[in-house]
């Protein structure tokens, strides 16, 4: 980011407000493990009225670049005696450069680069030519078709481009898969990263991997305007370093699979997005590995609980009163085993077990996480395999849910199952049989007695 460089290590008069009193003192943005802080000396009177607990905005022009510190925290301090300042270090959340104000940043069009989505696209938008006299161009641009959506916020964008740069030894061409909102009206700086967030988190279902985002372009009502064109003239900048490994691999699911139906896809996603965000909530912590072995199982089974929950009650609750005296039908709520028995009868086209298995893994599911949070005798403690086999199913039957859910084809469902990822699925659906054996053996099933 050329535009960062440009500005750290060079002194500035920044301003920040405390208690509606506008201060100013001189700073310097710094970089230590990509993370930008900025150290600045700030009177020892000032010093005095400042809320160590809450963030607050610092704006400031370096070197006649606007640039804008959101939710920053003062995180230490230091003084020298017979000084009257303090050196204060400042954490942001968020960097703007572009704009300086104590105002609230106001979006109305935004977009991020995310270079892992090349791995969604099923086409580049270049493509390699033979050269010859009559043809003498080595690429051609194939001009690709943009997926578009509509929905209440504003109109969506998903395209790739490419930027190329040459020397004397040299021609390189990057290319850029790009996110893009642009929205009927302004919202909040956030709100508008929350937006594309929400983008990106459906195709991380559809990688089942890790996307970051560190940064994006956006424009305000004060961007510059060429015939009805409105240029991003601001960056906005999430100021976090990220540990997590980000895979290259094809994504599961590809354009070719849902270019076509993107905006009803788009819809249905939405409306499980803002109904069920649990949901994403722990797939995300799945896949950026903060959530592994135990953890890892008990919130995919927790996911795939909410998605019953909300979506599938009714259905659930008909196959528990099958099973228990009419008497007690009122009193018993769903048992998670004929939760999982619903979802799995739901997906029986995609996932590839017969239905005298569902019956019997939905137990063992439901056994293993009962294990885990109850604790009690009559569950079996599941080995590390059976572990595995149990978290490999559920990821699989998770991403199947959602799927199917936003309207993704069954047989392109099906494809997924048989991709690297997923290679000893039919292996772990056996495991998972050995383990319901193991537990009906020590616990036989009295349906109204045992925990569920």
């Amino acid at each position: 980011m050329g535009e960062l460089k440009g500005i750290l290590e060079k002194i500035g008069d920044f301003h920040c407000s405390i208690f509606s009193e506008e201060v100013t003192f001189p700073g310097i943005l710094k970089n230590e493990d990509d993370e930008i802080y900025l150290q600045g000396k700030v009177s020892i009177d000032q010093c005095r009225k400042i809320d160590y607990y809450k963030p607050f905005q610092v704006w400031a022009t370096i070197d006649g670049t606007p640039v804008t510190l959101m939710n920053a925290y003062c995180v230490s301090g230091s003084h020298t005696w017979g000084e009257n300042y303090k050196t204060l270090t400042f954490s942001p959340s968020e960097i703007v450069i572009g704009r300086a104000t104590s105002s609230e940043i106001i979006i109305t069009q935004i977009l991020t680069c995310i270079p892992s989505l090349n791995n969604m696209f099923s086409s580049p938008p270049l493509i390699l030519k033979i050269p010859s006299k009559e043809r003498p161009s080595v690429l051609d641009d194939t001009y690709p078709q943009e997926i578009l959506a509509d929905d209440k916020y504003g109109h969506l964008r998903i395209y790739q481009s490419y930027r190329h740069k040459w020397d004397q030894n040299e021609v390189t061409f990057q290319i850029k898969p790009i996110i893009e909102y642009q929205f009927y009206q302004p919202i909040e700086a956030m709100s508008a990263v929350g937006r594309i967030a929400a983008v990106r988190n459906l195709f991380a279902f559809f990688a089942n991997y890790y996307l970051p985002i560190k940064a994006f372009s956006f424009a305000d009502e004060q961007s510059r305007k060429i015939d009805g064109i409105t240029f991003e003239d601001c960056i906005l900048i999430l100021n976090h370093k990220d540990e997590i490994p980000v895979l290259q691999e094809h994504f599961l699911i590809t354009t070719s699979e849902f270019a076509e139906t993107f905006p009803d896809i788009w819809e249905k996603w939405l409306s499980l997005y803002e109904q069920t965000k649990y949901i994403p909530t722990l797939f995300y912590e799945i896949i950026c590995n903060r959530s592994t072995g135990i953890n890892r199982f008990l919130n995919l089974t927790q996911a795939i609980e909410i998605y019953s929950r909300k979506y599938r009650e009714k259905e659930a609750k008909e196959i528990t009163n099958m099973q228990i005296p009419y008497k007690r039908r009122k009193q018993i709520p769903a048992y998670l085993r004929y939760r999982f028995e619903d979802i799995f009868s739901l997906l029986k086209k995609c996932i590839g077990i017969s239905e005298d298995k569902i019956c019997q893994i939905s137990k063992a599911l439901a056994d293993m996480r009962n294990f885990f949070t109850h604790y009690g005798k009559r569950q079996v403690e599941p080995s590390y395999q059976e572990l595995l086999a149990a978290v490999h199913i559920l990821e699989f039957i998770m991403l199947a849910i959602i799927y199917q859910a936003i309207g993704i084809p069954e047989h392109h469902i099906k494809t997924c199952r048989k991709r690297v990822q997923f290679q000893r699925y039919d292996e772990f659906v056996e495991i998972l049989m050995s383990y319901s054996a193991r537990s009906n053996e020590k616990v036989p099933d009295t349906s109204g007695e045992q925990i569920k």
